[in-house]
């Protein structure tokens, strides 16, 4: 099932706004990568809650409050 190779195009997925919500209280170490690599590319929109990998459960109101501050900037 998750085998199968993913086309796209790279120049579209470029184009995109993209926003990463960074929760970082714990921050989970296995992400790091993930989390170094978006705050060295351009393109992206980097918040952070200080909160666990759940922030639509455990701080949905600031979660909630970011999706649409992007949303509306976009």
């Amino acid at each position: 099932m998750y085998r199968e190779p993913l086309d796209y195009d790279a120049n579209l997925v470029q184009s995109l706004p993209r926003l990463f919500v960074d929760c970082s209280a714990p921050a989970y170490p296995t992400i790091d990568p993930i989390r170094q690599r978006v705050r060295q590319s351009p393109g992206w929109q980097v918040v952070e809650i200080a909160t666990g990998h759940f922030p639509m459960v455990s701080e949905p109101e600031i979660l909630v409050r970011h999706l649409l501050g992007f949303a509306g900037s976009v």
